[in-house]
């Protein structure tokens, strides 16, 4: 629990502020408030950029074995606009599960901010083949109509030289455009896969949530997401202030829209703050428990149910 910052006292639902290049004297105590201490925490400098404004970007990627069989994948954000940097943090975590004899894997995307095309890298391990994760469609093509399948097709680059090549095709074109995964072959947790999500899991991880459940790749546990999946643009505008703009929406391989909608579990698991606190993850102990039993693969976006 956090308690005071700098000596200040904070309790819900007072929010206290954390700025951008400043260091913070942080006490926190356990669950009981009996354990008090004091640790630092240092607020890195971010500059701004003409893409997105000055954020802290977090780890992209951990990864634990949780049980013999069973590897735990945490993505809490898509690193990268392109996607090649998160492809590259997430490679060798994924090959490192592999070894440690991982054919069930849990992705944890609850608190999900979003990020960049890395989506389709984290996708792409989902399925064998090339197969549509989705498309985007900018105002401009929706205001003249289009027809989804004359949409150009666009595997996500795997390398350097691939990006160029892909930004010299589309760079001055309209964005609207379908994704697809990139065919890195059979996982040995194909069929035996679990994403957890929450009413905090954004944009890019929506993307791949709707890409799994609507192709029945995984089974959903946690509670519907955000609806959050607008593609944007920020602009400065003066006095270091930025506006973010929508450029594009985002659709499923079906045409399904999630913005305002979100993606929903096929097992509504909701988490009890209290027994959180005592280090019991409801939404967690569900998945092992799909993920154990070997009945992970449900009908996608049908049969949600409420876990008593």
């Amino acid at each position: 629990m956090l308690l005071a910052v700098n000596g200040t006292e904070y309790g819900p639902s007072a929010m206290p502020p954390f700025n951008v290049g400043e260091t913070y004297d942080l006490k926190i105590a356990d669950a009981s408030g009996e354990k008090i201490r004091h640790v630092s925490a240092k607020v890195p400098k971010r500059k701004g950029t003409k893409s997105r404004p000055p954020i802290v970007e977090p780890k992209p990627v951990s990864h634990t074995m949780i049980a013999p069989g069973i590897g735990l994948l945490r993505v809490t954000y898509f690193a990268g606009e392109l996607g090649i940097s998160f492809a590259n943090a997430l490679d060798p975590v994924m090959k490192s599960l592999k070894e440690s004899g991982a054919n069930r894997l849990i992705i944890d995307l609850r608190g999900n901010i979003g990020g960049g095309l890395g989506l389709a890298r984290l996708a792409s391990y989902l399925c064998p083949g090339q197969i549509p994760i989705g498309h985007s469609l900018t105002p401009g093509r929706l205001r003249k109509g289009y027809k989804t399948e004359d949409l150009p097709s666009v595997p996500m680059p795997q390398t350097r030289m691939g990006l160029l090549w892909t930004l010299g095709r589309f760079a001055f074109r309209d964005k609207s455009l379908f994704l697809l995964t990139q065919g890195l072959g059979p996982q040995p947790f194909h069929n035996r896969i679990v994403l957890l999500v929450n009413e905090w899991t954004n944009s890019a991880a929506e993307m791949v949530a709707g890409f799994a459940a609507e192709n029945g790749l995984a089974t959903i546990v946690g509670k519907k997401t955000a609806g959050n999946v607008l593609g944007a643009a920020n602009f400065k505008v003066g006095s270091g202030y930025w506006v973010r703009l929508p450029i594009f929406g985002w659709y499923t391989s079906k045409g399904d829209c999630l913005e305002g909608k979100g993606v929903s579990p096929n097992v509504l698991v909701d988490v009890d703050p209290c027994e959180l606190n005592v280090g019991t993850d409801q939404q967690m102990n569900k998945a092992i428990e799909f993920v154990t039993n070997g009945a992970t693969i449900m009908p996608p976006l049908q049969g949600s149910f409420v876990d008593k």
